[in-house]
């Protein structure tokens, strides 16, 4: 056991051992160096990471306790605002643990958006702290944009009233809520058999981000469609998207002209009945 002040340097032993006829001899050096002071260490290889607004961003770090005394190690971030952090050592949640001295662990770093984040760059500082000992290590969450489509009529209105085999246009609305612009959305829609719908414009070619475009759907039903109630849906589709749709309720009514023409048709097939009769009838 060395004396506590012992000073670096270089420092021989021999070691003998003596039998009853025989003797034998060991030299030892032994080499005392300077006391290497206790630190903490961080280490992470993906410092930066990217996802969506709604992405849990998952950072896998290393904490190294060079000394030689075991730790108590506090967990703290300084998370963006908008961020929840939190960490976890073999899958469960932690604020706190012990390092043994001369050890590693990994820990797990989550920064959950808990409010709807705009695209952009978010660094953080992750502390770990062990007694008079500190570390720190500095994270990057990039949030890239999203767009997100909405299909619905003025004024929010779903519902529209037509004529049967009469073209009639209705406007619709496109908007864009999220937070990247939204390319090359193309429309169409599914319609009853015998329908025909075109829109002006085909497509839009780019709806920035929380604005709208107002497009004109032409509805053509068919001549013998009869009147009634009927679902037609709307799709609006980005080029790195999803379809997004809106039902609306169609209300078809048949021309006046028809109807006045039928009547008239009974009157006069009632009429032609009724001189039958009374000719008939005389005789």
């Amino acid at each position: 056991t060395p004396p506590e002040n012992l000073e670096t340097g270089e420092y021989k032993f021999v070691v003998r051992g003596e039998g009853d006829q025989t003797s034998a001899e060991l030299d030892l050096v032994i080499y005392v160096e300077e006391k290497v002071p206790a630190s903490l260490d961080f280490k992470t290889d993906l410092p930066t990471l990217k996802g969506s607004p709604d992405t849990t961003f998952r950072f896998s770090t290393t904490l190294n306790n060079n000394g030689d005394k075991d730790l108590t190690i506090n967990l703290s971030a300084d998370a963006p605002m908008g961020f929840l952090p939190k960490f976890s050592l073999a899958g469960n949640e932690v604020s706190s643990f012990l390092l043994e001295a001369n050890r590693s662990k990994t820990i797990s770093i989550e920064l959950e958006p808990i409010t709807d984040i705009p695209a952009g760059e978010y660094p953080f500082t992750f502390y770990a702290n062990g007694g008079e000992l500190q570390a720190e290590l500095i994270l990057t969450a990039i949030v890239t944009g999203q767009q997100n489509i909405q299909v619905t009529g003025v004024d929010g209105r779903l519902s529209a009233k037509i004529n049967a085999g009469k073209m009639t246009p209705i406007q619709l609305v496109v908007k864009n809520t999220g937070t990247a612009p939204a390319q090359g959305v193309e429309l169409s829609a599914s319609a009853p058999s015998g329908w025909t719908i075109s829109f002006e414009p085909e497509s839009i070619e780019e709806i920035p981000t929380g604005e709208q475009i107002e497009v004109t759907a032409n509805i053509t039903p068919s001549e013998k469609a009869i009147a009634g109630d009927y679902i037609t849906t709307f799709k609006a589709k980005p080029i790195d998207g999803a379809n997004e749709t809106a039902e609306f309720r169609i209300t078809l009514t048949t021309s006046t002209l028809w109807g006045i023409t039928g009547v008239a048709l009974i009157a006069v097939a009632v009429s032609v009945v009724a001189i039958a009769v009374m000719r008939f009838g005389r005789r």
